[in-house]
């Protein structure tokens, strides 16, 4: 006779949550690298700021202003895109120890996924909507598909999750 902590549901139940959390720390993880792809973008400088700076006619004060702007800008949104790696990450760690019952960051990575599936054909395009292909659109193009991976794999043993601890199983095991 089995004890309930080595119950089949209740190994499932530890199962599933260690993949929500695995999740979440993978999902932070491409948060802090979405980081430093923007940097890299701004950094090493793309076409759209090297013409712009051309039709400035240089290197004059309004370039510097605007880079400078543009710099905030990138700034702005990697903080905001880290901010939300973050909360979807730190939410799945929580909930994946037990530690809360709150299920938002769910509901933004769910969000946050059919972001992922509109942006994707963004990978193989130039910027001015054309398509294209590259090695780099390549790489994006796998990254994407990679956070959108560990998403799915989340939200799926959240639901999963959820219909053990209901009682509905697959597999005809009794639940607790």
């Amino acid at each position: 006779m089995q004890n309930s902590y080595n119950s089949y549901n209740e190994i499932q139940k530890r199962r599933l949550l260690d993949i929500i959390g695995g999740c979440g720390v993978g999902y932070i993880l491409f948060g802090f690298w979405s980081v430093v792809k923007v940097f890299m973008i701004y950094s090493m400088g793309s076409e759209a700021l090297g013409s712009l700076t051309a039709e400035l006619g240089g290197v004059s004060s309004d370039a510097v202003v605007i880079n400078f702007i543009i710099g905030i800008c990138f700034a702005l949104i990697s903080l905001a895109v880290n901010i939300v790696h973050l909360y979807i990450g730190v939410g799945a760690l929580r909930y994946s120890r037990e530690r809360t019952t709150k299920k938002r960051f769910i509901t933004v990575a769910s969000v946050v996924l059919l972001f992922h599936f509109v942006g994707l054909p963004g990978a193989f395009t130039d910027g001015k909507g054309n398509y294209s292909f590259s090695y780099t659109g390549l790489a994006s193009l796998m990254i994407e598909l990679t956070m959108m991976g560990i998403l799915i794999n989340m939200i799926c043993g959240y639901e999963r999750l959820k219909k053990l601890r209901a009682g509905r199983t697959a597999g005809g095991h009794d639940a607790g």
